[in-house]
């Protein structure tokens, strides 16, 4: 009854610094291209809400939220975090046979409890373009090369603030003399071990090109397990708190992929090409523990 309003106030802002150093340079068959770099992120987000109703009038609208009869909450709330980066990455080409990439990363997360903010995330590929070699001579096959990969990466999603104790104040509490006293209550235990979340994926496949590129296509095999997975598990009754995020298993996916493209009619007034796909996953888990 007699209205209600609210005013809100968001803000969102981030700080951003990249620096690169970057080398490349060709000898004979050989060219190697590498780069360093360095990142520095800091996110900031905070904000603040007031809610009232029970005006005399409309004609206040939401310019004087003072002249409302009831205060429907008031709530407020800042965070931020960082995140800093180190990589280096090589990329080596002999003769258009042999690619070659090796990459690695150090990433600090202030998500993280201390000790545990940072993680360090290899990463490399190998590849051989065997139709490029002397010895293959077909004219069906214009382009054959196989591959593999390895690497690690991290995951620190998780939003701010989860590693530590986290306190909230209610109205809802003890009534003393006729008067209801805000209380502190604990919204989040500390959790001082919480650490990065990685994903090791191992990679090997083939890419072919036929009749000079009228059917394309590739063949890949992949199996990817995550470690150390970010989860919310039940906390012990009784408790003021129900759940905390922890590290507390592991999957693992694998599975094939196929593909393949054609251009069926290639004419310079009309074109018909046609694509298949075909993939199979299997996901298991494989330990569910805290």
């Amino acid at each position: 009854m007699g209205g209600y309003a609210s005013v809100q106030k968001l803000e969102d802002f981030s700080k951003l610094l990249e620096t690169v150093l970057r080398y490349n340079n060709s000898f004979g068959k050989h060219s190697v291209d590498a780069i360093a770099g360095y990142s520095y992120q800091y996110f900031v987000n905070d904000g603040i809400r007031n809610a009232v109703s029970g005006f005399l009038s409309d004609e206040f609208k939401w310019y004087s939220l003072q002249a409302a009869s009831t205060n429907q909450g008031v709530t407020s709330f800042k965070g931020s975090n960082k995140l800093i980066s180190m990589y280096g990455r090589v990329n080596y080409n002999f003769d258009d046979v042999i690619l070659a990439t090796g990459t690695i990363r150090r990433d600090g997360s202030s998500r993280f409890g201390s000790g545990h903010q940072w993680g360090i995330f290899p990463s490399g590929s190998l590849a051989w373009r065997i139709s490029n070699m002397d010895f293959f001579k077909s004219k069906t096959i214009s382009d054959l090369k196989i591959r593999t990969s390895y690497g690690v990466t991290g995951n620190q999603e998780i939003g701010n603030l989860n590693s530590i104790t986290r306190l909230g104040a209610t109205a809802a509490g003890y009534i003393v003399g006729g008067q209801r006293i805000t209380t502190v209550l604990p919204l989040q235990y500390a959790n001082p071990d919480l650490k990065w979340e990685q994903t090791a994926q191992f990679n090997t496949g083939i890419d072919y090109t036929l009749l000079d590129g009228r059917i394309r296509g590739s063949v890949d095999y992949y199996v990817k397990k995550t470690t150390d997975l970010l989860l919310r598990i039940p906390v012990p009754s009784p408790t003021a708190v129900s759940t905390q995020l922890a590290n507390v298993g592991s999957v693992q996916n694998k599975g094939i992929e196929l593909e393949i493209s054609a251009d069926i009619i290639k004419k310079a007034d009309f074109s018909w090409s046609t694509s298949i796909n075909y993939s199979r996953n299997r996901n298991k888990v494989l330990s569910l523990s805290n």
